[in-house]
């Protein structure tokens, strides 16, 4: 897979045997990197380019078709879908599927109205807390949540310490 250039537009991946994917990036060299980096650990959520890859590997041949400003980026990946029908892509729709049109996320909504999680707004008895406590008596937590722990109380002492400094009435969270 050849390099693309840092820019907007549309772009093709292409195996020898002609089979094709269309998409569209902010960035195409980002994007190339991405479908690389996704495509060499086995974790593209495409399984129509996953399994390009897996039998052509850096074979696959990558290539802008077009440049365009963002704003115009699906309107023009939708017209390069028309027109080259690409096996590849999942969705013949330039919006994917992860893209909802307004009827289908209010039907979405209604199936979920009213449920809520298993423990959603409900706090543990002091019998629980208890037995959790002593679970986790002499355990040490891993560096990264120690240091994610810090990050925060210091993000939340620096806001006051700045609001304070400007003259604004400003009481730490916990």
């Amino acid at each position: 897979m050849k390099s693309l250039p840092n820019r907007s537009g549309v772009y093709v991946i292409e195996t020898p045997g002609g089979a094709q994917y269309v998409g569209s990036s902010r960035d195409m060299r980002e994007r190339r990197h991405g479908h690389r980096g996704l495509l060499k650990a086995q974790r593209h959520r495409n399984n129509r380019l996953q399994d390009a890859w897996n039998k052509h590997g850096d074979d696959l041949a990558i290539r802008p078709l077009l440049f365009c400003s963002i704003d115009d980026l699906k309107f023009y990946e939708q017209r390069a879908i028309d027109v080259l029908r690409p096996r590849l892509n999942i969705s013949q729709d330039a919006r994917g599927p992860h893209e909802f049109t307004s009827e289908h996320r209010e039907k979405l909504s209604a199936a979920k109205l009213g449920k809520v999680g298993p423990r959603l707004g409900q706090s543990l008895d002091a019998d629980a807390r208890a037995r959790i406590s002593a679970k986790l008596k002499g355990h040490v937590r891993p560096m990264s949540a120690r240091m994610k722990q810090m990050a925060t109380y210091v993000r939340r002492h620096a806001l006051a310490r700045i609001a304070n400094a400007g003259g604004l009435d400003y009481e730490v969270q916990s």
